[in-house]
């Protein structure tokens, strides 16, 4: 009797214990990634998830949040991810003023921490309190080495066109710093399509050697092709952006900045996105979603500088027939 009963005790213990196994769930890590998948920059936000969906292999769960370029929808993608998901590390976001945001939230919490995919300003880093790093050069050296080669290949009298964001912004109050030449004036447009009208205007006015654009907006709204059907044939130049294929067709002869490192056959906000998911989860993974090892992980890469910024070079390129063309200048 006893033995039957300590055998059934022991079938009960096994019957108690594979209940238990089965239903003890593997935490998988989380990464939340910010980026406009609706509006006007949409097809770079699709661009950015892609990346992080071909980076994974299935490592971590993924949950993505539409930012639209908007700071206070940035703010709720953020609360939402970090607070109802539980989401420790994003991926994100890709516009400028949601970038500033994201770093105030992360500034002084040691549970969280960003990678941008893409160019961003010199003071996130720090106004993030080192949680906030960046896959690409800043906006600052972007510009100061345009401004520089705008200066080099012989235009002196720039018009620099602009708009209301800190993308923008960062990119206008540089130039108007490092360049060489004279800015006779910086253009503000608003958001409708038809204020692009007021760039031929100023540009009759006043006869500019170049233009300096500094947000794809313009060109969105069809402002180099406005250009042309003016008759006004001023060489224009613009940052990374460019090289964007939902925009190639709008882009024809511009001048741009872009990653010396990246291959021009491929999409390079693609590119750049799979190489921040992919340093990223490689340290999560390899730290057990760990996240003071991840962000140890990150500062000692050799991907980041000491202001968690990427250390790769900047070329100039022009988008010559729909393609890229390297024109062999480029940064010490």
């Amino acid at each position: 009797m006893i033995r039957r009963f300590s055998a059934m005790l022991l079938s009960i213990v096994a019957i108690i214990l594979l209940i238990t196994a089965c239903d003890r769930r593997v935490e998988v890590p989380k990464v939340g990634v910010i980026v406009p998948v609706s509006g006007d920059f949409a097809s770079f936000g699709e661009q950015v998830a892609k990346a992080v969906e071909d980076a994974n292999h299935g490592r971590v769960q993924v949950i993505i949040e539409d930012e639209q370029c908007d700071s206070t929808k940035a703010a709720n993608a953020y609360k939402k991810l970090t607070e109802i998901d539980a989401v420790k590390y994003i991926i994100g976001p890709g516009c400028g003023s949601p970038q500033e945001v994201v770093a105030s939230f992360l500034a002084g919490s040691e549970d969280h921490l960003a990678i941008i995919p893409n160019a961003a300003a010199e003071g996130l880093y720090e106004r993030s309190g080192g949680r906030l790093f960046q896959m690409q050069y800043s906006l600052e050296k972007e510009t100061s080495f345009l401004a520089d080669a705008i200066y080099a290949r012989g235009h002196h009298n720039a018009l620099l066109i602009s708009y209301d964001n800190a993308f923008s912004k960062t990119h206008a109050q540089t130039f108007k710093q490092v360049f060489k030449g004279r800015v006779l004036e910086d253009v503000v447009l608003g958001d409708r399509p038809e204020d692009v009208m007021l760039v031929m205007t100023k540009v009759r006015a006043l006869q500019p050697d170049v233009i300096y654009v500094t947000d794809l907006t313009f060109f969105i709204h069809n402002g180099l092709v406005k250009l042309h059907e003016q008759g006004i044939e001023v060489p224009v130049y613009a940052t990374y952006v460019a090289e964007l294929p939902f925009v190639r067709t709008l882009v024809e002869g511009v001048i741009f900045s872009y990653p010396d490192d990246l291959d021009t056959t491929k999409d390079g906000v693609f590119s750049l996105g799979h190489q921040a998911a992919e340093i990223l989860i490689d340290a999560i993974i390899q730290c057990e979603d760990k996240i003071d090892c991840v962000h140890d992980e990150l500062i000692s890469s050799d991907a980041f500088d000491e202001r968690g910024i990427s250390t790769r070079g900047i070329g100039l390129y022009q988008i010559v027939g729909g393609d890229i063309v390297d024109l062999a200048t480029k940064n010490p």
